[in-house]
């Protein structure tokens, strides 16, 4: 069929995805380009792909189910079918705005979002800037209520992008910048949103200082969110920080139900900062409390492999402390 036969073609109603078809998608996406590809990834691809293959085929004009289908592959990985399917969507879509049909003009957008997410998925991260501008710059063209609550919802997820792209390409400055745009514009940022600027603040940066206080700007908002104080006190470690550190890793002590996990983590801060005694007493009480736990819960395979890392670790301090006994009774003797 040549492109001027199927200009011809009048649209369905079925090409035009119902607004919840379309909210859904949205909040697949805003899902999938801020955590991952676990997202989505519930079923086989192909048992996923079957509904919408069916579709296609009774629709092979239907611009929208082309760019769901695309969204599938992308979070399986197949980014060579994925690109096809956007590009077809947006050929689709091209010839429905020469209809002068209204409603797709709002597809495009989302699919600036798809692809720049598939370019920073494969390494791409300058292409990827100018999808999510593209998205970025474009004049709403619809004003009804729901369509702009939708655009709404995946703007934090175009700064985050944004500031992804930015610091891979190096412009450091501009990164963070656009983070700390995306968490104060983000109306209930989640903690790893807190990590990844924090990481970028330390890592790339080199400014620990602001890593820590943006951290704990989180821990004030979130509580006292584990991942966020455990990356604190490994920046306060690397900065010989030890009893800061320290001081951190207990209030999560305190907070945890179950102990042993968080005894080991501690051992392991005090014999990093050289306090062997009691690295060695808190080594011993991780497993008291593991003896204490019911017969089941040690018999687990994390609880069995946490007990072997702590004899393991005592059995290396008593090496050292004997190696180091000897040595001294030798100097003594060579002293005489």
């Amino acid at each position: 069929m040549t492109r001027l036969q199927f200009s011809k073609i009048q649209l369905n109603k079925e090409l035009l995805p119902t607004l919840s078809d379309r909210i859904l998608t949205c909040l697949g996406l805003l899902l999938t380009l801020t955590f991952g590809s676990f997202a989505l990834a519930h079923g086989t691809l192909h048992s996923q792909l079957e509904p919408i293959n069916e579709k296609i085929s009774k629709n092979p004009q239907a611009y929208f189910l082309f760019w769901q289908r695309g969204e599938l592959y992308r979070e399986h990985e197949d980014f060579d079918k994925a690109s096809q399917d956007y590009q077809k969507a947006e050929q689709l879509q091209a010839l429905a705005l020469e209809q002068k049909h209204r409603r797709p003009l709002k597809l495009l957008t989302e699919i600036d979002l798809s692809w720049a997410h598939l370019y920073m998925a494969t390494d791409n991260p300058k292409l990827a800037l100018q999808s999510v501008d593209k998205y970025l710059q474009r004049p709403d063209l619809e004003k009804d209520e729901a369509e702009l609550e939708r655009r709404k919802l995946l703007l934090p997820t175009a700064h985050l992008i944004r500031a992804r792209a930015l610091l891979m390409i190096g412009k450091k400055d501009e990164a963070i910048e656009q983070y700390l745009h995306t968490l104060g514009t983000t109306p209930r940022p989640n903690p790893d949103l807190y990590l990844e600027v924090a990481q970028a603040y330390d890592e790339k940066i080199k400014d620990p200082e602001k890593a820590l206080a943006l951290l704990d700007q989180g821990l004030e908002k979130l509580g006292l969110i584990g991942s966020l104080q455990d990356l604190a006190i490994t920046i306060e470690m690397n900065r010989g920080h030890h009893q800061q550190a320290l001081d951190r890793q207990l209030l999560l002590l305190n907070q945890s139900q179950r102990k042993e996990t968080r005894l080991f983590q501690r051992a392991q801060l005090l014999q990093q900062a050289k306090r062997k005694q009691e690295a060695r007493a808190t080594y011993e009480q991780a497993l008291l409390t593991i003896n204490s736990l019911p017969i089941h819960v040690r018999q687990t395979m994390a609880v069995v492999a946490l007990r072997k890392s702590i004899k393991e670790q005592l059995r290396q301090m008593s090496k050292k402390k004997k190696t180091k006994k000897k040595k001294a009774t030798k100097t003594s003797k060579k002293g005489k």
